[in-house]
């Protein structure tokens, strides 16, 4: 946790002293918090001790947008930005072949592996859409796709090798309060179309309901999530 903060910070570091070199303009620094349910999908019977814990995974992170069309109120942003997503207590059952091959020697196919803390670096590329109804409020709606760079797995026997990459989309509309060169806005996320882990199986009381499950490549459903972002116009 304290090397990702540290790496997020000196990025967001560079990034700022090299935008303040009068390069380039129209551009903010947005950090975002974000808290969202658990895919209860994913629990499976044994795990009592986090039944309970219906808001667990958390997403946090940077974006430093550009503002590339400004007309009357309505404005157009296009960035890129890092973040990390985790979950503490998510357990899974480990199935695929990958983890099968790599954790031969320690248990069977299809064994239960209890897993503590997944983890999950992206790089986003955010773009909204941002409309001032007045100068101090304003609505917007981001579209921000994500790449993983680097997957983790802590409290598990074997560290399995989970395939980076586009992992989807998320559509987040957020009400926004302005102040000066700054801002403060609270979103929901509306929609997301996620990248299936082919690594991962689902309860089998789920997958007995929706067999078809295991041949999607993607997946739509929503836990709810809900997003804090703090701004900073740079110029």
């Amino acid at each position: 946790m304290e090397k990702t903060f540290i790496l997020l910070l000196l990025c967001s570091l560079s990034a700022n002293a090299f935008l303040q070199s009068g390069l380039l303009d129209n551009l903010e620094v947005t950090y975002f918090f974000g808290l969202q349910k658990q895919d209860k999908r994913f629990y499976v019977d044994f795990d009592e001790t986090n039944s309970d814990k219906e808001w667990d995974t958390y997403h946090y992170g940077f974006n430093v947008r550009k503002s590339i069309v400004e007309k009357n109120r309505i404005q157009l942003k296009m960035g890129i930005g890092l973040s990390q997503e985790v979950n503490n207590s998510m357990t899974r059952n480990y199935i695929g072949p990958t983890i099968q091959a790599q954790a031969q020697d320690i248990c069977t196919f299809g064994e239960i592996i209890d897993s503590e803390r997944f983890s999950t670096f992206y790089v986003q590329t955010p773009v909204t859409l941002q409309f001032h109804y007045t100068k101090r409020l304003g609505i917007s709606l981001d579209m921000q796709p994500l790449f993983s760079l680097r997957q983790k797995i802590s409290g598990s026997l074997i560290n399995p090798m989970l395939k980076n990459g586009f992992r989807g989309i998320e559509c987040v509309p957020s009400a926004s309060y302005f102040f000066g060169k700054m801002s403060l806005s609270l979103g929901i996320r509306a929609w997301q179309w996620r990248k299936i882990d082919q690594e991962y199986s689902l309860r089998q009381d789920f997958l007995d309901e929706n067999p078809i499950y295991e041949k999607l490549n993607y997946d739509s459903f929503n836990p709810t999530k809900l997003m804090l972002m703090f701004g900073y116009r740079i110029s």
